[in-house]
C-alpha cells in the first residue's frame, strides 16, 4: 500500500470512528457532522459516486439537525427516524470503501 492509499485509509478510519461514537452516544449530531464534513473533504482517491452517496446521507443529518435548532426541539440522535437510518448507512459505505484496501 503506498502512502496515499493510507492516507486514504485513515481518513475512512476516523470516519467510521466518528460514525461509532455518534451511535453510542459519545458524540453529538453537530460534532460529527462537522467532523464528518471535514474528513470527506480530505478524502483524495475515493470515487466520486461514492463520495456523492455519502454526501446524500450526510445531508440527512444535517437537514436533521438544522431543523431540530430552527424549531427550538431536542436536537436529533441515532434514535431518529431519519438519522439512526442515515448513520447507519454512512456506516456501511465506509466499511465497503475500507474493505477495497485490505
Amino acid at each position: 500500500m503506498d502512502d496515499d492509499d493510507e492516507r486514504e485509509v485513515r481518513q475512512l478510519t476516523l470516519m467510521a470512528d466518528c460514525l461509532s461514537r455518534f451511535e453510542q452516544g459519545d458524540l453529538g449530531i453537530g460534532q460529527v457532522i462537522a467532523d464528518l464534513r471535514g474528513l470527506l473533504a480530505a478524502l483524495e482517491s475515493t470515487p466520486q459516486p461514492w463520495r456523492d452517496e455519502f454526501q446524500g446521507e450526510w445531508g440527512d443529518l444535517e437537514i436533521e439537525y438544522a431543523s431540530a435548532l430552527e424549531q427550538q426541539k431536542p436536537l436529533p440522535d441515532v434514535s431518529d427516524a431519519v438519522v439512526g437510518p442515515a448513520a447507519r448507512n454512512m456506516v456501511d459505505l465506509v466499511k465497503e470503501q475500507l474493505r477495497l484496501y485490505e
